[in-house]
């Protein structure tokens, strides 16, 4: 069950296993504290885990795919005269003026982000309204230190979107580098900053959850779909398919399956 909570007036946390909506004039910071989901946005997809923190801005439209056991804290921001006192000087305002300009932004959550969204469920059991509004503003403070840098993404993006586009294929990060005229280890900081996690990770992730997208809206066996994607064998498929949404595929299909006979509508 959604909790929700406002915790400043232009700034309330909600805590689900999937995201709300985000109003026109709103900012939405999306942080992963179980699981991991994708976010499809335009031409880009967005990988959330416990190691990153998502920020969407004014009302992006997006598709929305999670593991079983994704569970998010989000928070939903209304940008205005309201924000919190001192937001300079707790580095509010540069993170939301980054969101703003970019429309999406991965930060890295190191250990000590990861203790603050510990706390922020623990506070969110608890009710803990004062709690959670420090432990907000700290969240804010080292999203400021850990401002991402985007000067160079631009590569990065094309990469990410070119490898979404050829799903079912292979590529080396040496073939990439070629194609798109840029040094590897440029290549590989450049897309670690953009997306938030390594380019095989990234290609993974895609492939799985386009393999969970066609087990969910088609009749597709799993080895059908596990070719679809670029896996040719069933073993591999299946532990790179566990190792990103924590079950096997037969397992996934099976509840997926299940959940549609008891009468959901997905």
């Amino acid at each position: 069950m959604a909790k929700e909570f406002q915790l400043f007036p232009d700034i309330r946390l909600v805590l689900d296993d999937k995201p709300v909506p985000v109003g026109e004039n709103e900012l939405m910071i999306c942080c992963c504290t179980g699981g991991i989901c994708e976010y499809h946005i335009g031409n880009g997809y967005w990988y959330l885990a416990d190691d990153t923190v998502l920020a969407l801005s004014f009302g992006l439209k997006y598709k929305f795919f999670s593991s079983k056991d994704f569970r998010g804290a989000f928070l939903i921001i209304t940008p205005g005269t309201d924000i919190i006192d001192l937001s300079d000087i707790f580095g509010i305002s540069a993170v939301l003026n980054d969101i703003q300009l970019n429309d999406t932004l991965i930060y890295q959550a190191d250990s000590r982000i990861k203790s603050i969204l510990s706390a922020v469920i623990t506070g969110a059991e608890k009710s803990l309204t004062s709690l959670l509004r420090l432990k907000i503003i700290e969240l804010f403070m080292l999203l400021n230190e850990n401002r991402p840098d985007r000067k160079s993404s631009k590569k990065a993006m094309q990469v990410g979107e070119f490898v979404c586009r050829n799903v079912s294929e292979h590529f080396t990060i040496s073939q990439l580098s070629e194609m798109f005229d840029v040094n590897q280890t440029k290549l590989k900081s450049n897309f670690r900053s953009t997306y938030g996690c390594g380019i095989y990770s990234y290609i993974k992730k895609r492939k799985i959850f386009r393999a969970v997208e066609l087990l969910t809206t088609s009749d597709v066996k799993i080895i059908d779909a596990a070719e679809e994607v670029g896996y040719s064998n069933a073993s591999k498929f299946a532990r790179a398919f566990r190792s990103v949404t924590g079950v096997t595929p037969k397992h996934f299909q099976m509840e997926h399956k299940a959940f549609i006979s008891s009468g959901n509508i997905v």
